[in-house]
């Protein structure tokens, strides 16, 4: 069974734990990148990553948001970040 709390943990170290608000607009966020509506979902990424600068997943999100935006030099600055917080998005 896939636990989406699991997911949202990515990037986060397992002593940090996720506010709900933060899981809350993460999860509006993702929604709003999958069905295309960038600009939505970077705002709220936006809030997430200022509440939470250490969630290295809504880091590598804002930055495909800003990447499908062709704002291309800040994505790759979200990307990096992305990867200095967590090896796991080193193959970016």
């Amino acid at each position: 069974m896939h636990d989406e709390t699991e997911e949202l943990m990515v990037g986060i170290p397992i002593q940090e734990k996720i506010p709900l608000e933060i899981q809350v607009l993460n999860r509006r966020a993702m929604e709003m990148s999958s069905h295309g509506n960038y600009p939505e979902a970077l705002k709220l990424f936006s809030s997430v990553v200022f509440i939470a600068p250490r969630f290295a997943r809504a880091q590598y999100e804002m930055g495909r948001c800003l990447e499908n935006l062709g704002r291309y030099s800040e994505a790759v600055e979200r990307f990096d970040k992305a990867k200095r917080l967590d090896p796991l998005y080193s193959q970016v």
